[in-house]
């Protein structure tokens, strides 16, 4: 975790940006110590109540490991760097390999998560592509119609009939 963190500072510290992290209940101490030795003079911010909606509205760039936060990240449009930089975490995450390139942008090394990062801080219009490929990955691969109930009692129907 110490080494993840210390990637992203390293990645940032020449940009004048702001990391915000969402904490997980429980997890305040530990993380905040690391925090606190790794971004020494590098500004951020450790949200606890805010919603995840209200942080990506207000973050250029999502980094995370595999979690549903890289789902809820394309959702909303977000340019995400999906952090893989154990094979656990790679095929754990294996559902949004379709994505990547795309919606999403793929570190598997530490040295790939710092190239991301600088590249997309640097390129507004690689944001810009990201964000519009994660947009367009979820409108072609997910239904948010409210109907889903009804697909899978269709679907259990035509299961009963065989």
């Amino acid at each position: 975790v110490a080494d993840y963190f210390s990637i992203v500072a390293a990645s940032i510290k020449n940009f004048g940006v702001k990391f915000t992290i969402k904490l997980r209940a429980g997890a305040e101490g530990f993380f905040e110590e690391v925090l606190r030795r790794t971004f020494s003079g590098i500004p951020y911010e450790v949200c606890r109540h805010m919603s995840i909606q209200t942080l990506f509205a207000k973050s250029d760039v999502v980094i995370s490991p595999v979690s549903t936060v890289l789902f809820e990240s394309l959702i909303m449009g977000r340019p995400t760097v999906f952090v893989a930089l154990s094979d656990v975490h790679y095929r754990l995450g294996s559902e949004f390999l379709p994505y990547v390139g795309d919606g999403l942008a793929l570190a598997r090394t530490e040295q790939e998560l710092m190239d991301e990062m600088i590249l997309l801080m640097k390129s507004y219009d690689e944001r810009v592509r990201l964000a519009e490929g994660a947009k367009r990955c979820v409108v072609e691969n997910y239904l948010f119609d409210g109907q889903s109930a009804h697909r899978i009692a269709d679907a259990i129907r035509v299961l009963v009939k065989k």
